[in-house]
């Protein structure tokens, strides 16, 4: 789990970065770049990229959080199993 919150650290640290590439996109578009629409074209991946893979980090915390779960509930079964043993 401590990994996965490194990545998440790690990959909210471009936040700012895509924020920032988006609004200068956004400024050329309005100034009538030459290549606006190119640039938009970009822009709009990168957005899309951006955006799975944030939903693709979620899914894992939420596959890790089942685990971390399960992995509980399994460490209760066995001691309770050991225990029953014990009292036979």
């Amino acid at each position: 789990m401590k990994k996965h919150e490194a990545i998440e650290a790690d990959v909210s640290s471009y936040r700012e970065r895509v924020q920032v590439i988006t609004e200068l996109a956004l400024e050329l578009d309005s100034e009538s770049y030459y290549d606006s629409k190119r640039i938009s074209a970009q822009k709009d991946n990168i957005l899309r990229l951006w955006s799975f893979l944030e939903e693709t980090l979620n899914a894992r915390r939420e596959r890790l959080q089942l685990n971390v779960s399960l992995q509980k509930i399994f460490q209760e079964m066995v001691h309770m199993i050991d225990w029953m043993e014990e009292m036979q």
